[in-house]
């Protein structure tokens, strides 16, 4: 398990995967995925979970991505709630040397005083997230094709899709601005900003 905040996860088969959950809108307990547990170095853990489908009001056009505190051995020693900040981040995997650098695709948002992020009771808290992280649209766009192979991003190649989270803690000791090295905020068009909690499925808040 990974103990610096950060963790990427590679998913295989990702067309596959996503056409399966395609099949599966409405049904909460079989449409998404989770990943691997990572740390901070403080000790809090976290998880993600991913809806390709979408979750809430980014069903059926979006991939909804939450984050989920874990129960841990080192919380009778941690501060609670949780207050930082958490990067989820599509990573852009165009190999063309002659770009200058990378264009991943990542969104940022700042923890709250929810049940999400209080000391956890069960094993796993509510998760928080972001419903409308980025459009069916944008993201099968930026396919690994000869078209975008030039100068565009890459963000689905050979069928892999990787996708990472960072979490930071202490949101008073960060910059505002805090992003990721080798990362960009989305387009206007695809950033989701704050929205409505989601009501499908109950469990799940969002920002």
């Amino acid at each position: 398990m990974r103990t610096d905040g950060i963790y990427v996860w590679r998913i295989d088969r990702f067309n596959d995967l996503f056409n399966q959950h395609k099949g599966l809108s409405g049904d909460i307990n079989s449409n998404s995925i989770y990943s691997q547990r990572f740390q901070t170095p403080e000790g809090y853990q976290f998880r993600m979970r991913l809806f390709l489908n979408g979750a809430g009001k980014g069903e059926d056009k979006y991939v909804s991505v939450f984050i989920q505190m874990c129960k841990t051995e080192y919380e009778q020693v941690l501060v609670y709630p949780f207050q930082g900040l958490c990067s989820v981040t599509i990573y852009d995997q165009n190999k063309n040397p002659a770009r200058l650098k990378k264009e991943h695709f990542t969104v940022t948002f700042k923890t709250n005083n929810s049940s999400c992020f209080q000391r956890p009771v069960d094993e796993y808290n509510p998760e928080n997230g972001i419903a409308q992280f980025v459009s069916h649209k944008t993201l099968f766009q930026h396919k690994s094709v000869a078209a975008w192979e030039e100068t565009k991003p890459v963000y689905i190649s050979q069928d892999v899709l990787f996708i990472g989270a960072e979490v930071k803690y202490n949101i008073n000791k960060i910059d505002k601005s805090f992003s990721p090295s080798g990362v960009r905020n989305p387009p206007n068009r695809d950033r989701p900003g704050r929205s409505e909690p989601v009501t499908v499925p109950s469990e799940l808040e969002d920002f």
